[in-house]
């Protein structure tokens, strides 16, 4: 395996270990690598391991269009330039599991209607209510999901602070039933 496109084992004299030298293209970093094992054997399963991984690399690259691949090389571009210590496949993991969660989400009016709904309250509490779902009726036809807290903050503002506070309990309370 020593022809410079494979990893290639030797014998050192320095503690009989036996070093790997894993070249450029095949290393994860880019740059050349050297790893060592303290057995030939050792060393050898990391060769026939790192050798499966590449054959299985090759035959994926060559399932990938050449836009899905720079796509992909420009979106691993953008998290290296952002500081992000994250894979793609991870990305991609989080984005899904993110939108399952938002098709899962209901429009406001209809979890504050559901809100209502769900059990018996006192005349004044369902008085209150009605007056916090007026003041979010900008938010009305918003899934639950994609509401932020600076959206809720923007529709207090101008508020004074007891009746803030009373909209922002009652708020808490729709979100809890969303969940």
């Amino acid at each position: 395996m020593g022809n410079g496109s494979r990893c290639e084992l030797r014998d050192q004299a320095h503690g009989k270990r036996v070093g790997v030298n894993i070249p450029a293209k095949h290393s994860g970093t880019g740059v050349r690598q050297r790893r060592y094992f303290e057995t030939q054997a050792e060393a050898e399963g990391f060769v026939r391991a790192l050798g499966v991984q590449i054959e299985n690399y090759g035959l994926s690259a060559q399932l990938l269009k050449p836009t899905e691949a720079e796509q992909a090389k420009a979106a691993i571009r953008l998290l290296e330039d952002a500081g992000e210590d994250i894979g793609l496949l991870q990305v991609v993991k989080r984005y899904l599991a993110s939108e399952r969660r938002r098709r899962e989400s209901r429009p406001l009016l209809e979890v504050i209607t559901a809100f209502l709904a769900s059990k018996r309250r006192s005349e004044k509490y369902i008085s209150s209510l009605t007056r916090t779902q007026t003041r979010l009726k900008p938010l009305h036809e918003v899934m639950v999901g994609d509401i932020t807290a600076e959206e809720i903050e923007k529709l207090l503002l101008k508020t004074a602070d007891t009746y803030r506070n009373s909209l922002l309990r009652e708020i808490r309370a729709i979100f809890a039933y969303a969940v």
